[in-house]
């Protein structure tokens, strides 16, 4: 038996992938996304990489 999506869990998802969009891609790059933004959701640091983004660990973070 397949579970119901709870509205107020998708509604958060979509928030959640709406600021995801709206911040972190490089719009000069097009291909990159910066990977640490502070609190307002500003550029924290210019790098596109790191020790945490990789083959395994963003497709784990997509989950």
């Amino acid at each position: 038996m397949k579970k119901a999506i709870h509205p107020s869990n998708w509604n958060g998802t979509k928030s959640y992938g709406g600021y995801t969009w709206q911040h972190f891609p490089d719009s000069l790059s097009g291909l990159e996304w910066f990977g640490y933004l502070n609190r307002q959701g500003e550029i924290l640091l210019p790098l596109k990489g790191g020790k945490w983004k990789g083959c395994f660990h963003l497709p784990r973070g997509l989950l």
